[in-house]
Formats: C-alpha cells, sequence, structure tokens
C-alpha cells in the first residue's frame, strides 16, 4: 500500500469510523468510475470529481481522481460528530467558497435541504 492509499484508510478512520483495506479502496474507486452515487463537485483542471458514495453502509464524500482511477482522499462531514462550517472557512472571498461548498455537502449527506438565503450554514 502506497502513502496515498494510507492517507485515504487514515481519513476513512477519523472522519468515518471506517477501517478500510485495499480492497474497499479499489472498491470506492469502482463506484465513482462507474457513477454509482451521486456527483457532488468536478474540478476539472485537476481532474477530481467528488462523489456521495456508500461503502459498509455508510455515506462518505470520496474525492475521485478521474486520470489515476483512484479515491485520493475522503472529505469531512458532520454525520459522526459536530462539524462547524463557520470554522472551517477562512476570512477570505475563496475561504467563503468553501464554506458554502462544505454546506451544500452536509446538506446533502444528511439529507438535508438547505433554506434561506446565501449564506453558510455556520453549524451543521
Amino acid at each position: 500500500m502506497n502513502a496515498a492509499d494510507q492517507h485515504v484508510i487514515k481519513r476513512a478512520r477519523q472522519r468515518y469510523g471506517l477501517e478500510l483495506g485495499w480492497d474497499d479502496l479499489a472498491a470506492l474507486a469502482t463506484l465513482c468510475r462507474d457513477r454509482a452515487g451521486e456527483l457532488l463537485l468536478t474540478e476539472d483542471g485537476r481532474g477530481h470529481e467528488q462523489w456521495l458514495v456508500e461503502i459498509h453502509g455508510t455515506r462518505v464524500a470520496a474525492i475521485y481522481d478521474r486520470r489515476d482511477d483512484e479515491v485520493v482522499t475522503l472529505a469531512p462531514w458532520s454525520g459522526n460528530r459536530m462539524f462547524r462550517l463557520a470554522e472551517r472557512a477562512r476570512f477570505t472571498e475563496r475561504g467563503q467558497e468553501v464554506a458554502d461548498g462544505f454546506a451544500v455537502l452536509v446538506a446533502r449527506v444528511q439529507g438535508s435541504v438547505l433554506r434561506g438565503g446565501g449564506g453558510h450554514a455556520g453549524a451543521a
């Protein structure tokens, strides 16, 4: 297992409480490649896509690298613990965009619908 695989395994443990092995990483990549989840974001410049997929009964936000056909990390969300969006946002225009993106991700993972204005959700 290479360092990139170990990174994904570490993030799965930290962010979702999952113990994944190499076969699980291959399964995650297959789910993303086969479009077997919900596409959340596409980052064309880097060739990355963010997918909401399920593994071992848990929905995870996988960052998939189309070029290398592998999951490079698992994004955090509040499914297993409280996750404050305001703490993750930087006080810059770009940071606000990141916070708003996480708000959308959290809402989709939790099956909620964001209501109201254009600001970010504070705490999820």
